[in-house]
């Protein structure tokens, strides 16, 4: 039976995609996008197999056309000019070179997300420091100046108080009597009625403690203060000593100075009026406010 024009025309085209199916070229672009291994061959196609994929009243262009729109995978996939071997070689690997390229993508896309992320986080906990260490610093000052205020206030409220170290404790004593003795053998001229009160401060133990003196008027109190050098020339006085009634912060100064003195490295060191002074080698006196006032004796 003779095949009818539009059958050769059919036969012509499916012979031209076998052809092209099997030519290198096409091979090569399977391999260049990586849909073959370079060591893979397609299997040839017997021109018998057109028959499983050709129908008189239609191409096989519309044929295939029909199959991926309403027909099954399975219809496609017997109508391809490749054999099921080499489709599901390529599906293969279609799907892992996708799945590698959304691999790629998310994991770039994560990394940029985590970074953007971590920097904004990064940066807005910088600046949540900067402010936090700009606070601290702030209000670490205020706290410095507000101590400083604190004493300079509590020394202005001994400024009229004397303190008295010794004179043995006993249980009979008058601390006003032994304040009132102790101005004679200075010297000095002073009352009972100059004397606001005087006491032993401290807790009592087997070392006798010192006594406070707290005079009516600053006048008073510093007529007795300036008459105490008198008393190193007086054996009687000899570990007897009058001193400002300081502050802890400026009694802990004056003990810093005193060791200078002691380690012969100023000339000499001694408090008025709450201030603590220092003179060094060259006789020149300073005034000492802190601690660290002090390094440049050591």
């Amino acid at each position: 039976m003779s095949e009818t024009p539009e059958q050769n025309t059919e036969a012509a085209k499916s012979k031209k995609r076998r052809n092209l199916a099997s030519s290198p070229e096409f091979v090569d672009a399977l391999r260049k996008y990586r849909l073959l291994d370079p060591e893979d061959v397609l299997d040839p196609i017997p021109v018998s197999t057109e028959s499983q994929f050709l129908r008189p009243s239609m191409s096989t262009m519309d044929v295939a056309d029909s199959a991926m729109v309403t027909g099954p995978v399975t219809d496609l996939t017997a109508r391809s000019p490749l054999s099921e071997e080499d489709l599901d070689r390529i599906a293969v690997k279609v799907q892992a070179y996708f799945r590698s390229e959304i691999r790629v993508m998310v994991k770039e896309i994560t990394e940029s997300m985590v970074q953007d992320i971590t920097s904004g986080v990064v940066n807005s906990l910088r600046d949540e420091v900067a402010e936090l260490r700009a606070e601290n610093n702030s209000l670490k000052s205020k706290v410095d100046q507000l101590k400083t205020a604190a004493d300079v206030a509590e020394q202005y409220s001994r400024r009229n108080c004397l303190r008295i170290s010794g004179f043995k404790e006993s249980e009979t004593e008058s601390t006003d009597t032994i304040v009132l003795d102790l101005a004679r053998e200075l010297d000095v001229e002073l009352s009972l009625e100059e004397i606001d009160r005087s006491y032993r401060v401290g807790k009592k133990t087997s070392k006798a403690r010192d006594i406070i003196v707290k005079f009516v008027s600053y006048r008073s109190r510093n007529r007795f203060y300036r008459a105490r050098v008198r008393g190193k020339d007086t054996p009687a006085l000899a570990k007897v000593y009058v001193n400002e009634d300081l502050t802890r912060k400026r009694n802990h100064i004056l003990y810093e100075c005193r060791q200078l003195f002691n380690d012969e490295l100023v000339a000499g060191t001694w408090s008025f009026d709450g201030n603590i002074f220092i003179k060094d080698k060259a006789n020149k006196v300073h005034r000492i406010d802190k601690v660290e006032d002090l390094v440049a004796f050591n």
